[in-house]
């Protein structure tokens, strides 16, 4: 059942009109809807969920449907990490939320509170594992994005050379993958 939802949501992402993408999400939706009545304790189908709801609100149209769907892969991120608070992937998934929505942000206190969170969940997935790099790579991307929406050269330079030394980190880790 979960992989049936994971296999709906990939070619979900990789459809060509919003129409056919909706159909394949709405699908892996009821796929894990299904998966978690059978087993509401399986960690992996809730977080899978909620990186099926980041992808959705990613690709909505307007900026209520976008919020909907990230508010609803925040829940499942949340109900996931209630279940297993050491999957570093579910926090690191949880911070790359915060990011996407913190961009789509106008208001500069909001948007600062969002990249605020997401710098706490990157680190809460770096303490879990230190050793994996994706978690600081998406750390490096924090920055990087948190840099571009401020104001002074100060400020900006400050964020890109956190990123940097966090994008370094990542490539000491794996640079297979670079």
């Amino acid at each position: 059942m979960v992989q049936l939802g994971q296999s709906l949501y990939g070619m979900g992402q990789s459809e060509d009109t919003p129409e056919a993408r909706n159909r394949r999400f709405a699908q892996a939706e009821k796929k894990y809807k299904r998966a978690v009545s059978i087993d509401p304790d399986d960690y992996d189908t809730w977080h899978n969920w909620g990186n099926l709801y980041l992808a959705w609100g990613k690709s909505e149209d307007t900026p209520e449907a976008r919020n909907r769907r990230f508010a609803q892969a925040e829940e499942k991120y949340k109900h996931a990490v209630s279940i297993a608070p050491d999957d570093y992937d579910t926090w690191h998934n949880w911070g790359v939320l915060c990011v996407t929505r913190a961009e789509s942000e106008d208001t500069p206190e909001v948007r600062n509170s969002l990249f605020a969170q997401a710098e706490e969940k990157c680190k809460h997935a770096v303490s879990i594992d230190p050793d994996e790099y994706e978690p600081w790579y998406n750390w490096g991307n924090l920055y990087t994005a948190w840099g571009k929406s401020e104001d002074t050269p100060e400020a900006r330079n400050s964020l890109f050379a956190q990123a940097e030394k966090k994008y370094k980190r990542a490539v000491s880790i794996d640079p297979e993958k670079f």
